[in-house]
């Protein structure tokens, strides 16, 4: 049952399912990821430089990887490491920010944020509370 697991655990499940949910919409959506694609790119800043093939190939790969290689080892630099890829592709391209792109960011987030010796209670909340806040903001959005 689930009820017989621990905390750490539900919170490393978690940490697989938000990397799982990424990986698999990376894989039905891949020209999203480069940006050498028809669809315009359209970055934050004006200044920021898109990187163009093989540089957003090697990127796109390396963050799909990292990601692979996260949810077996779960090593904190790693996860530090796709919140900073995460944060640059978002960066150069604002297409990629949508509602699973969000979760999935601030999930890793609240699990890396806290230290590891922290009670792991405290990390199921933060990520309680950020689905929380994104299931009110869909539903009031849905409203208008």
């Amino acid at each position: 049952m689930i009820t017989n697991i621990t905390d750490e655990q539900k919170v490393n499940y978690v940490r697989i399912l938000a990397i799982l949910g990424v990986l698999i919409l990376m894989i039905y959506a891949p020209k999203l990821w480069i940006t050498t694609k028809v669809f315009p790119v359209i970055p934050l800043f004006d200044w920021l430089p898109i990187p163009t093939s093989p540089l957003d190939y090697i990127l796109a790969g390396s963050f799909f990887l990292l990601q692979i290689v996260y949810i077996f080892q779960n090593k904190r630099w790693q996860g530090l490491l796709i919140l900073l890829l995460y944060i640059y592709l978002s960066l150069v391209d604002q297409n990629r920010l949508q509602p699973y792109f969000y979760q999935s960011f601030l999930t890793i987030l609240a699990i890396e944020v806290f230290p590891k010796k922290t009670d792991y209670k405290k990390v199921l909340y933060a990520v309680i509370l950020v689905f929380l806040q994104l299931i009110s903001e869909r539903n009031s959005k849905s409203k208008w």
